[in-house]
């Protein structure tokens, strides 16, 4: 009976029954084949078992040595504010003008929104 109805199947005028069929063996044979890889690949070997545990140890062993090292190396504070116990951040201001010989010719003494500044001829040209 199987027979018959594969052969059915199978004849050439059935053109689309035979792709179908073909679509499915190969979708049967790939799914097969992925099966296995994955299969394969879920057991670990004994190397990798070997690695895994030389690096779980060595991980622990660098735990113990950050350990170590955090108790030799102290804890240092850092300030959150600035201790300004009576200092002054600003100079006072105070106008200090220099002597009079060491002016050039022709300078002038200015004031702008109550900040002086002074106008200092560079060339020979004074006024």
């Amino acid at each position: 009976m199987l027979e018959d109805v594969c052969n059915q199947f199978l004849r050439k005028e059935n053109t689309v029954v035979r792709h179908y069929f073909r679509v499915i063996l190969w979708t049967v044979a790939a799914f097969a084949t992925a099966s296995a890889v994955v299969w394969a690949a879920e057991k670990p070997s004994d190397n990798t078992v070997g690695q895994i545990q030389k690096l779980q140890e060595r991980v622990t062993q660098l735990e113990a040595r950050i350990v170590a090292l955090e108790k030799k190396q102290p804890v240092i504070a850092l300030p959150t504010k600035p201790i300004l116990d009576g200092l002054n951040i600003l100079p006072p201001s105070t106008s200090v003008v220099p002597a009079p010989n060491a002016l050039p010719k022709g300078w002038q003494e200015q004031e702008f929104n109550g900040m002086p500044y002074y106008i200092v001829p560079l060339g020979g040209n004074a006024k």
